[in-house]
């Protein structure tokens, strides 16, 4: 679709053997493997692959296509519904380019066609600058509210992988402190309830990635809040400056008592994505992170099933402020 082919049959049969196998749940399941760690010895399996990456592939046919529903691609045709025969140029109506990623609605599920939404979904990437520019493209794309969505570090030893954060206050990395919309945040939490492990609290900012547990204790003495990470207090700044609602919703996938592995800060970059031959190579010269890093693995999934939970549960729309005319998601890794 990228490369300006998004009306080849080969993408039609693509898109509708991801609305064919897609589940019950609104996600997809690959039993296979999805990385060698070494041939023939072991191999690694990454479970947040098969969830994301048919959304975004979702996403960029629904950015690409205009408004029409999904459900028409079940049907074999010879080239989308509204869309040019295949040729040479690239159209993105939602603002994209090739090998950028444009601006479009972000859904929790595809099945059946897709209701018309109010929200923008930008990946921003991990940091407090990145966020920013996120933050100011989105509202200069029309968004009227601001949601930072993402992972965070717990402070708290009671805030376990996979609990969801909704804070009630941001403190920047200078003492400032930033309220989210307190209506919009009860919105959320009465919607929330009893659909995942939710609390309340304050989220400190870091400038870099709070590794290690020693880190951890010192921002919570030093802040008195619940939980850290690198990008919502960016986006509490623009909000406030630009009187927009803003909120937090975060999952935890390091708990207050664990290390990240030297091996994993070294082969993940600002996106979530892994260069296997450095972490690889990380793993063998330092050996005794292994099994820190397969503990890494299962906190990270449990905040990505709980991310999944709320993403889900937004369908009914309570994502979206009372009264607010459209709604942007950033989100990072």
């Amino acid at each position: 679709m990228s490369a300006g082919q998004s009306g080849s049959e080969e993408v039609h049969r693509g898109i509708r053997y991801l609305l064919r196998a897609q589940r019950r749940d609104g996600l997809w399941e690959d039993k296979w493997f999805t990385a060698p760690g070494f041939p023939r010895v072991f191999y690694l399996k990454y479970h947040g692959y098969s969830k994301y990456f048919p959304l975004w592939a979702l996403a960029r046919c629904r950015n690409l296509r205009g408004k029409r529903p999904l459900h028409a691609y079940r049907h074999r045709s010879r080239h989308f519904p509204g869309s040019s025969p295949p040729g040479p140029r690239y159209s993105d109506p939602e603002g994209g380019s090739p090998g950028k990623q444009g601006l479009g609605p972000a859904h929790g599920r595809w099945r059946g066609g897709l209701p018309a939404r109010r929200e923008m979904l930008l990946v921003s990437g991990m940091g407090g600058s990145r966020a920013e520019a996120a933050a100011r493209k989105l509202l200069e794309n029309g968004a009227k509210a601001l949601v930072s969505w993402g992972f965070a570090g717990g402070l708290l030893p009671a805030l376990l992988p996979g609990t969801v954060l909704i804070p009630e206050k941001i403190v920047t990395a200078d003492g400032a402190v930033y309220f989210p919309d307190l209506p919009w945040s009860r919105q959320l939490r009465d919607g929330l309830a009893g659909e995942v492990d939710l609390r309340e609290g304050t989220i400190a900012e870091s400038a870099g990635v709070a590794a290690s547990a020693a880190e951890k204790r010192l921002l919570l003495r030093r802040t008195a809040a619940s939980a850290v990470d690198m990008e919502s207090a960016s986006l509490a700044r623009v909000a406030k400056e630009s009187r927009a609602p803003f909120l937090a919703i975060r999952a935890i996938t390091d708990s207050a008592r664990s290390d990240i592995p030297r091996c994993a800060l070294e082969s993940i970059d600002e996106f979530g994505r892994v260069a296997f031959s450095s972490l690889l190579w990380g793993v063998f010269r330092r050996p005794a992170e292994f099994f820190a890093l397969v503990r890494m693995g299962r906190e990270v999934r449990a905040g990505e099933a709980a991310l999944a939970r709320v993403a889900l549960r937004a369908r009914s729309g309570f994502l979206c402020p009372r009264g607010g005319e459209r709604n942007s998601l950033e989100a990072y890794g």
